[in-house]
């Protein structure tokens, strides 16, 4: 039997995909998830798979005669070991008219190097889609127009309001105002366009811990994994046929028959991300699914969730080179979302042969929700946003916990899902 090549295989993989026009419209090369699967089983080093993809990049580039192909961005590299700042997070919960809406203040985060607010803006409804403005002065981005609201502490300190990362549309958008310049911090009360706002630092109790991933082997944990990620930064379902035939053809899959059954079954009755139902499944539709992600699927297309936001503030130890903030959670009828800060930035597409990291969640009443980002903004050493988790929260739940998981730990953060005391 004639020995199996990695590089070859995915040059000519390469070739045929010439061909193809729809591939030629993604955002990365159709090149990377076969050959990321490849470098996991051990078949092909980073630099060389990297290397065909540039030469299928290039290729395409000169047999294409529209102009500005292609598209693909380059292969990442690995993420380099992050670190937040301590911080301090305090509850505002007030809701304001501003900018032709309602301007519904969540927290205050302050750090050494700054501080930012978190919002959700909803806007008038009979106001004119068409005489929306995005763009504020400075190159700041509001969702709502020219300018950010005045912002001022109660010893008359005053910063600068920029727009930070976010996401949503013209009818409603949760994001951050970042404030640079200096806060009080003792402060007591703000005033945002002159409405004053009490500053409370009684905010949700929370736990934080690390711990160990259970064993799964490599091939395994590669698939699941990015079935669970979807195609970062939007988390859209993931297409797994390119990656699962590649290591068919090296023999990697040989023997792991119930494997690839199991994540066939798993895909085809996924949500049509982002967390938009297809159907709801029948009762016995998941009974051979893993446990996980039957605990998953079994909520999906129940819309009873509790309807509450908790400020935590809470702040992970480093694992695998990771940290991760939650400022806060709120839960709807639909879902729930937490709004996260992370370093280094997890929401870019994953290097060759590096696991994507994968925002998970879990009650004490044994369901599972899984996340996907929701509006975000950052650069290669971090990230703030929002993850949105579905399906619904089980309203019966009293304690919820965030999960990330990364290469070899996972980052668990809990609050009770009881009022704020």
């Amino acid at each position: 039997m004639e020995a199996f090549d990695a590089e070859t295989y995915l040059r000519l993989l390469g070739e045929r995909l010439l061909l193809d026009r729809e591939q030629q419209h993604h955002r990365r090369s159709p090149l990377d998830l076969p050959a990321s699967a490849l470098v996991v089983a051990g078949l092909i080093d980073p630099e060389r798979a990297a290397g065909v993809i540039d030469d299928h990049t290039a290729a395409l580039g000169l047999r294409s005669s529209e102009r500005g192909f292609p598209h693909f961005g380059p292969p990442r590299r690995p993420r380099e070991p992050g670190k937040l700042e301590p911080r301090e997070t305090m509850i505002l919960d007030h809701e304001i008219a501003f900018g032709g809406g309602m301007l519904f203040l969540r927290d205050l985060t302050t750090t050494s190097k700054g501080a930012t607010v978190r919002f959700r803006w909803r806007s008038d409804a009979s106001r004119s889609r068409t005489g929306m403005r995005h763009f504020g002065h400075a190159g700041h981005q509001f969702p709502w127009g020219a300018r950010g609201p005045i912002i001022e502490d109660d010893q008359g300190n005053r910063p600068t309001v920029g727009s930070g990362g976010g996401g949503g549309n013209e009818s409603q958008w949760d994001g951050e105002l970042t404030l640079d310049g200096t806060l009080s911090p003792t402060t007591e009360w703000l005033t945002v366009d002159g409405t004053r706002i009490k500053v409370d630092r009684a905010i949700a109790q929370s736990r934080t811990w690390v711990e160990p991933i259970d064993e799964q082997g490599v091939i395994e944990r590669f698939l699941w994994r990015h079935l669970a990620a979807g195609e970062m930064p939007f988390g859209h379902a993931v297409e797994l046929a390119p990656a699962i035939e590649a290591l068919k053809a090296a023999g990697v899959l040989t023997g792991k028959e119930a494997l690839i059954g199991e994540i066939d079954a798993v895909s085809a009755q996924l949500p049509a991300r982002p967390g938009r139902p297809r159907a709801t499944p029948s009762a016995n539709s998941g009974a051979s699914l893993p446990e996980t992600w039957r605990k998953l699927l079994s909520r999906v297309g129940r819309s009873n969730g509790p309807s509450w936001t908790r400020v935590l503030g809470a702040l992970s130890d480093r694992f695998d080179g990771i940290q991760v903030a939650v400022h806060s959670i709120s839960s709807e009828e639909s879902g729930f979302s937490a709004e996260f800060e992370v370093s280094p930035n997890l929401l870019s597409p994953s290097a060759l042969g590096e696991l994507p990291v994968v925002w998970w969640a879990r009650d004490d009443k044994g369901n599972r929700y899984l996340g996907h980002p929701n509006g975000w903004g950052g650069n290669e050493n971090g990230a703030t946003g929002t993850m949105q988790f579905w399906p619904a929260l089980d309203p019966a739940a009293a304690e919820l916990q965030i999960v990330v998981s990364a290469d070899e730990h996972q980052a668990v953060i809990s609050v009770a899902t009881t009022p704020n005391p």
